[in-house]
């Protein structure tokens, strides 16, 4: 069994089975079964679905930010602003342009004038997901809707930290009228979502850490079963002298601190240009500390990773970082106060790992070359923000930053526009979510080609002549031929050869 536990309080807030390896086995066959009808009905039918559950997440959405509160500890609000809200605006883009999208079209068959060429897009079949505990929802959420629209069945897996909230999902689908085994769950363990794996799905999604991302990618990889992964962050805030204030501020406190910093989006790297470096770290201390546990600051959902934290920000201190703020938690509690460090060594484990902690590690640079250099040094790259009053200047390092999303003079709220794609460069991620990218991430393509004029036989089919030769080497050169007058040679002795 698994215990749902509030990290504010400790109070158990339910219990749910494990689901045992051969009963995930039959559940994937159960989807699979499920899906030969989900796809037979037409992506209309299917919308209509997917929006009686929009409405019904709309309806239930007070109620359910507090169950998703009680669970991840994340602030009512954010609960509200961060998963219901771009749970609701995710689904409405998939139910908007899904249908467009997802159309079967007819594409160019170049010179090929003999063949007509259409794209035509499939169901994958079973799509697997395992979600975290940060974003049970949201995240989630914007697979399994794509996958949902296009045709596919799907089974998650949720954290075993919070699996009252995807569960709640399932409950919303059933009473939205999906057909049975269309959308279901499996909470349980680590052999929980190997079974996934090991029962072959069809498409597989992962959000989680690097470490166990890596191991999800062998496993799939030797089954060939497509894998997509979001994975860790590490992610630069860089400060220019210009940057606009006092909003740099409070963008720099909310980016790294919001849900106290358990986001694979936060701001874990602030790197200031020197010439304000003093202003702003005076400026940023005395906003942080009138933050107040449990109200803006959650507490952190779990207990390994809130010793993660402590041992990050002790190791720091042991390297020589300066702790302006913080840097403890609170005495018999999930809480840890929010922290502001400076002066840290390039090899602390709070630069160079993932923290996701209410942390906020401040260095400087003096040259735009620098800082680009600095925030790019990382094995991570999922997301990076620019602040600067002048937008070329800012445009021109943003272009710098290897990084699967880049903000300038923001950092959050775009990350969950329903229209951008969502993907992580180098060790954070493979592959590409949201937006339309995230739709065509839930099918097959295939092409499909019609002979238009059914001649007996095509130029280039058995036996092989010279004819055939020289026709193929007039077509080089009549496509391809450096000056025009090569190329129209070639076309006019295609013509008299054919004639």
């Amino acid at each position: 069994m698994l215990n749902s536990v509030n990290p504010s309080t400790g109070e158990t807030l339910g219990t749910v089975r494990i689901t045992p390896p051969d009963e995930v086995f039959q559940r994937i066959q159960k989807a699979r079964n499920a899906q030969k009808q989900w796809a037979a009905v037409s992506i209309k039918e299917r919308i209509r679905f997917i929006r009686r559950f929009q409405v019904l997440l709309a309806e239930r959405a007070e109620s359910f930010a507090d169950l998703i509160t009680h669970e991840t500890g994340k602030c009512l609000v954010d609960s509200l602003s961060a998963e219901i809200l771009p749970t609701l605006l995710y689904v409405d883009y998939v139910c908007k342009n899904a249908a467009k999208l997802l159309k079967e079209r007819k594409i160019s068959s170049g010179f090929m004038l003999t063949t007509e060429s259409r794209v035509q897009y499939l169901p994958y079949g079973v799509v697997g997901i395992v979600s975290p505990w940060n974003f049970p929802v949201y995240i989630t959420m914007c697979s399994a809707i794509a996958a949902l629209a296009a045709g596919n069945t799907v089974i998650t897996k949720p954290s075993e930290f919070t699996p009252l909230s995807v569960e709640y999902l399932e409950k919303l689908f059933h009473e939205s009228g999906f057909p049975e085994d269309v959308f279901q769950v499996v909470p349980g363990n680590v052999a929980t979502g190997q079974a996934l794996i090991d029962g072959r799905v069809d498409r597989f999604v992962f959000t989680g850490s690097t470490a166990i991302g890596k191991k999800v990618a062998v496993a799939c990889a030797e089954k060939l079963i497509p894998v997509s992964l979001e994975l860790g962050g590490k992610d630069p805030m860089i400060i220019l002298e210009d940057a606009p204030m006092p909003r740099t501020v409070y963008g720099a406190i909310a980016a790294g601190l919001c849900h106290a910093g358990q986001m694979c989006m936060s701001v874990e790297r602030i790197y200031v240009q020197k010439s304000i470096a003093e202003s702003f770290i005076k400026n940023v201390v005395n906003e942080v500390s009138k933050l107040r546990l449990g109200t803006e600051i959650s507490p952190i959902q779990n207990k390994p990773q809130l010793e993660k934290i402590e041992a990050q920000v002790s190791d720091a201190v042991k390297l020589g970082a300066t702790l302006l703020l913080g840097g403890k938690r609170r005495e018999g509690s999930n809480f840890f106060e929010p922290t502001v460090l400076t002066n840290l060594s390039s090899q602390s484990p709070v630069i160079k790992e993932e923290t996701f902690g209410p942390v906020l590690a401040i260095m400087t640079f003096e040259t735009e070359e620098e800082a680009v250099r600095l925030a790019n040094d990382s094995p991570f790259g999922l997301t990076a923000s620019v602040w600067s009053g002048d937008p070329e200047r800012a445009k021109r390092i943003a272009n710098k930053l290897d990084v699967g999303s880049v903000f300038i003079n923001d950092h959050l709220s775009p990350a969950v526009n329903p229209h951008a794609p969502w993907g992580g460069m180098k060790e954070s991620g493979i592959g590409t979510e949201r937006g339309e990218w995230g739709i065509y991430s839930m099918v097959k393509i295939r092409h499909v080609s019609r002979n238009r004029f059914l001649m007996s036989k095509d130029p280039f089919w058995f036996p092989r002549t010279d004819r055939q030769k020289q026709l193929a080497l007039g077509l080089i050169q009549g496509l391809f031929g450096s000056k025009l007058l090569i190329r129209l040679k070639s076309w006019l002795s295609i013509l008299r050869s054919s004639a």
